[in-house]
């Protein structure tokens, strides 16, 4: 702030009179500065009328003062408040008039320049968004710049979606800045400018600018009652806006849609969520399907592509029913069901039927009235034998007009023609009923009649014992159908017979029997695994038959490992009292072994033994070939981490004319390597002579090692690092299968 001091001399008077003027406060906001005045005299003489002015930027000279008196004295303050330059500058005019001297009026005048002003910008007015695309909008609006200060800076923030608000631009004084968006939006800004003097304040909210919407999804289309329900998601991100339907007709694969919209449903006051419209009493018999927009209620009624629903057909009558095994012949005397296929049209079930039926050929018809049921089956009465009966159905659904009748029913089903004759009879001829079979197992002998000449056609037999299923089996002939069932002596069992004759009618027969028979001897085994040479050695004892008891004839010995073919390893071998050794070259080495020995006596009937044997190998390998398996080598702990298989299945490229590529076919054969390393030590195990040997004689040979693996096909080994007492064996077995 600045000091000004000027004065003013008395001609033929020894003195001066002083104006001071100093700028003491600044008032940017109103443009103004208060300059503080004094009036001084520093000589002994008087000095009368002696006044002061300042002149601002207005033109305007403020006068104080009109004092007067001798000697030294200082009068005042006058503050005067002054006004700048719109620029805010001010250079005042300073003036001093000292009148009534001796020789009159005299004058003195200078000038002090004040501090320029600045001040914050105003507020903007009228901000206004403007919508360019889905992809910009233009902010405008209208400055508030200071007279005495341009603003400098802007700054821009908008609120999406009714969201908080985020900044969209920070830069230099402007009236407007386009705004980045994207489809689905609803936006509104608000605008502040910046000087070195200050801030504004926030403008008002900018009006809202919305994007296309989002269309809608899972539109839907169902028929419900007469009407048809159309419901569908709303992905819009703002409230403002509605959903347009529109209605078309499918004929042929090709969609008729009307002119018009069908509808205009209103949003919620939140956006998304679940919307449905109801089309009442739509055409029936017709396809119709629907397509449905998001749009703005604004004027620019922007809308969001189409979604397309799913078909739906109103209430129609359905087609005509269809007979279900409706069979051509049926047994007399005996209440016949008849079923049928409801064909709807619109989905809906069957909610009634009628059926009508003639046994002289349609010259006349019994009907059953139309009856409320979603049953598509009826229980017509019993007929004689050689009635030939014909018959027809109709149904309804939900339609209620319309139809062959105009209440909503189909045209009557295509004839169907049923003659009634005799079932057959069935017997069971062996085992007769209540008798007593002495053998461990029986064939079923049958027997059957059917008066007007049909053949027997099939039987079905059924053993059971104690109410479970022991045994079902299919056969095409009367004379002997073995079954394979073990019979236990002691139990009774119980045989179901149902016959099929040549008309396709069934006759049934029931009949009970008892297996009552001395068994043979019972085998006595016991086994032992032998890990030197990877072998099981059984010893079946076959008992000496004491009184009453039967000698066993003939043995037979089978071994199951879990998830692998039963072997048979002695198949029905003719055998005396005694002790008998079996080898088993190819048990598995690592898990279950279970042996089956059946001793069967002269008559047929069985006694049966079963001995598990378990093994735990770790360590060692073998390989068997030759006939039953008797050339054997081992390896002894020294597979040497690198086991491993490599499964592959027959398959082959084939082109086939018009495909542009070739297609892959798959065979019925499966192949699998096993590939594995060992170390062949002479000092245990087989040497590398007797490895030599075996890879040299070889043909199919039986792998097994401590894994469990039993694997049988075509070996390649090579000996390799060889010395007097060691060798690197490498082998591949293939299988295939």
């Amino acid at each position: 702030m600045g000091t000004r001091r000027i004065g003013l001399g008395y001609p033929n008077v020894n003195g001066i009179v002083y104006l001071q003027a100093d700028e003491i406060s600044t008032n940017p906001a109103s443009n103004t500065s208060v300059v503080r005045c004094y009036l001084e005299s520093a000589d002994g003489n008087g000095a009368s009328n002696v006044y002061g002015g300042v002149t601002d930027a207005t033109g305007n000279r403020q006068m104080f003062g009109g004092v007067s008196g001798g000697g030294a004295w200082t009068q005042g303050p006058w503050d005067i408040t002054c006004v700048h330059n719109a620029d805010g500058s001010l250079t005042v005019g300073l003036y001093l008039q000292a009148a009534g001297g001796p020789t009159g009026t005299a004058t003195a005048a200078g000038s002090l320049t004040l501090t320029t002003l600045a001040r914050a910008p105003g507020t903007p007015t009228s901000p206004i968004l403007t919508r360019n695309s889905d992809s910009q909008n233009t902010a405008s609006w209208t400055r508030q710049d200071p007279n005495n200060a341009a603003a400098t800076g802007t700054y821009v923030q908008q609120s999406i979606n009714g969201g908080a608000y985020s900044q969209a631009f920070n830069g230099g004084a402007v009236s407007s800045v386009a705004l980045a968006t994207v489809a689905n939006r609803k936006t509104v800004f608000q605008v502040r400018m910046s000087n070195a003097a200050g801030t504004s304040a926030f403008s008002a909210v900018s009006n809202a600018v919305w994007t296309t919407p989002a269309a809608p999804s899972n539109v839907q289309a169902s028929r419900s009652g007469l009407d048809i329900a159309l419901s569908w998601l709303d992905n819009t991100a703002y409230a403002e806006r509605q959903f347009i339907v529109q209605h078309g007709t499918v004929t042929g694969g090709v969609t008729t849609w009307d002119s018009g919209n069908l509808a205009t449903v209103a949003g919620s006051s939140a956006a998304g969520g679940t919307f449905s419209y109801t089309h009442v009493s739509p055409a029936q018999g017709v396809t119709h399907v629907y397509r449905v927009a998001a749009q703005t209620t604004d004027t620019a009624h922007l809308t969001s592509t189409y979604v397309l629903s799913n078909t739906a057909i109103p209430p129609t009558p359905p087609n005509l029913p269809t007979w279900v095994t409706l069979p051509t012949f049926a047994a007399a005397s005996q209440p016949l069901t008849v079923n049928w296929n409801h064909n709807a049209v619109d989905s809906s079930p069957q909610s009634y039927f009628s059926l009508r039926y003639s046994t002289n050929g349609g010259s006349s018809w019994t009907t059953i009235a139309k009856t409320a049921s979603t049953t598509s089956s009826y229980t017509l009465p019993t007929f004689p034998t050689g009635t030939v009966l014909t018959i027809q159905v109709m149904t309804w659904g939900i339609a209620t007009t319309g139809g062959s009748d105009g209440t909503g029913g189909s045209p009557w089903s295509n004839i169907g023609t049923v003659t009634f004759r005799t079932s057959p009879t069935v017997t069971i001829t062996t085992p007769a009923n209540n008798s007593t079979v002495i053998k461990s197992s029986t064939s079923v002998v049958l027997g059957f009649s059917q008066p007007e000449g049909a053949n027997f056609v099939q039987a079905t037999i059924q053993l059971s014992q104690a109410g479970t299923i022991l045994e079902q089996v299919s056969t095409v002939t009367l004379t002997g159908t073995p079954l394979s069932t073990h019979l236990d002596t002691g139990l009774t069992y119980q045989l179901d017979v149902t016959a099929i004759d040549s008309n396709g009618l069934t006759a049934a027969a029931s009949g009970t029997f008892t297996a009552l028979y001395a068994q043979p001897v019972t085998p006595i085994v016991e086994a032992q695994y032998l890990p030197d040479s990877g072998v099981t050695q059984l010893i079946v004892t076959v008992p000496t038959p004491g009184p009453g008891d039967i000698a066993a004839a003939t043995m037979t010995v089978t071994r199951a490992i879990t998830g692998q073919l039963t072997d048979v390893l002695v198949d029905r071998m003719a055998v005396t009292p005694g002790g008998i050794s079996i080898l088993d070259l190819t048990p598995t080495i690592h898990g279950d072994n279970v042996y089956t020995v059946v001793f069967t006596g002269e008559d047929a009937t069985a006694s049966t033994a079963t001995l598990t044997v378990t093994t735990a190998e770790d360590t060692w390998c073998f390989m068997n070939t030759g006939a039953g398996w008797t050339d054997t080598i081992a390896f002894y702990g020294n597979v040497e981490g690198n086991l491993a298989s490599t499964p592959l299945r027959d398959s082959a490229l084939v082109v086939i004319d018009g495909r542009a590529r070739p297609i892959v076919l798959f065979g019925n054969t499966a192949t699998l390597d096993v590939i594995g390393t060992a170390t062949i030590d002479c000092t245990e195990g087989s040497t590398p002579e007797q490895v030599e040997q075996f890879c040299l004689t070889a043909d199919r040979v039986c792998y097994r090692d401590w894994t469990g693996r039993r694997v049988f096909g075509l070996l390649v080994g090579k000996l390799s690092n060889r010395n007097w007492y060691t060798a690197t064996f490498d082998y591949t077995v293939s299988e295939a299968t």
